[in-house]
């Protein structure tokens, strides 16, 4: 079973770091749900996660979910969302970040936890209270650039 914890943790999926190729993403989590390529990214799909490969060199430049009710990868593994469910709270999930004692910084004008690793929580709501969880995302856009000016 594949821990969300960890890549808050590490910003590694499955112990695929950013900057990795599509095959070894395969080797980690099996063969896609979906796989397109378009102008901008050979992205693989996984469930609700989209996995973005710049265009060039198909390096792992992003990692992103949202607006989900349980983060899945669908068919080819199990996830353990830790405390990243629909509905959860900012602060519920801050409290939960402590008690794991991850590191993280908060911006308030943006709702959005940012840890140590590099993985970004968003949140959506009007105050800290009420706001949940919207998105989970880590991306490295010097890897994109990388392709662009190269």
């Amino acid at each position: 079973m594949i821990q969300l914890l960890d890549f808050l943790k590490t910003r590694a999926f499955a112990g695929v770091p950013l900057g990795s190729s599509p095959e070894a993403l395969k080797a980690a989590l099996g063969e896609p749900t979906y796989e397109y390529t378009d102008t901008f990214a050979h992205t693989l799909e996984y469930g609700l996660f989209e996995f973005a490969f710049s265009p060039k060199s198909r390096q792992l430049y992003m990692i992103h979910t949202q607006d989900f009710e349980v983060p899945t990868l669908g068919n080819t593994q199990e996830l353990d969302p830790w405390v990243l469910t629909a509905g959860v709270h900012i602060l519920d999930t801050m409290k939960a970040a402590d008690e794991e004692g991850l590191q993280y910084t908060y911006d308030p004008e943006n709702l959005t936890l940012k840890f140590a690793s590099g993985v970004d929580l968003v949140f959506y709501g009007d105050t800290p209270a009420t706001s949940t969880i919207y998105s989970i995302e880590a991306r490295d856009m010097a890897l994109y650039q990388g392709d662009l000016e190269g």
